[in-house]
């Protein structure tokens, strides 16, 4: 008995330095994303000749942090049992990916850059049909970002967090089911599209800038 209850709270003391390292790794990134948001702001103060390269060289160095370390968070949710208190974390982490989002639409729309946004809506907690269609879809992104690198901008984001502005935007772009992606937010792809085809797509966006 003594051993089964050492068991238990032994468990217990590593779910919960997981969660203070998930708990990290959300504020590790939204600290990383005031610093963006700064040295935006820095430049509208004090315009340099080359801004549009700076803000592009650095949102998309972002983006590439975010979707890294977001990768790491599910493989440390994945592997949590117990006391996982991380819904407002969550919601948090959910809205900054929302900002950097309209941050990218903005940059890319002002400055011209060549990149395609590519926004994959998933549920945080799916049914069994969507978790196993999700997971096949992440990773047809996962593989297709590595091989494109900058020329895309993959934006992963939950519709199940009931925030209202993450609700206004599938709503606007009419996402329902999950999994579903939105390329430069006017092409919408529903269910798991194949790794040729979503990049055929994304080759067409680039060549008509």
């Amino acid at each position: 008995m003594i051993l089964f209850i050492s068991g238990i709270f032994v468990g217990i003391r590593l779910d919960i330095a997981k969660s203070d390292d998930i708990h990290d790794r959300y504020r590790q990134t939204e600290l990383d994303w005031y610093d963006i948001q700064l040295q935006t702001e820095y430049y509208q103060v004090y315009p340099v000749e080359n801004e549009c390269d700076v803000s592009i060289q650095n949102n998309l160095a972002f983006a590439d942090k975010v979707y890294l370390r977001g990768q790491e968070i599910e493989r440390y949710e994945a592997q949590q049992k117990v006391f996982l208190e991380l819904q407002q974390d969550k919601v948090e982490y959910g809205l900054l990916k929302f900002q950097f989002w309209l941050n990218a639409v903005r940059i890319r729309d002002v400055c011209d850059a060549n990149y395609v946004t590519v926004m994959y809506f998933y549920k945080d907690v799916p049914t069994g049909v969507e978790e196993i269609q999700q997971n096949a879809m992440s990773s047809i992104l996962f593989d297709l970002k590595q091989e494109l690198g900058s020329d895309m901008v993959l934006v992963p984001l939950a519709i199940d967090l009931n925030v209202d502005s993450i609700d206004l935007l599938t709503s606007e772009l009419g996402i329902t089911t999950v999994p579903s992606i939105s390329i430069n937010e006017e092409l919408v792809l529903n269910g798991v599209i194949s790794e040729r085809q979503v990049k055929t797509h994304i080759k067409d966006y680039q060549t008509a800038v």
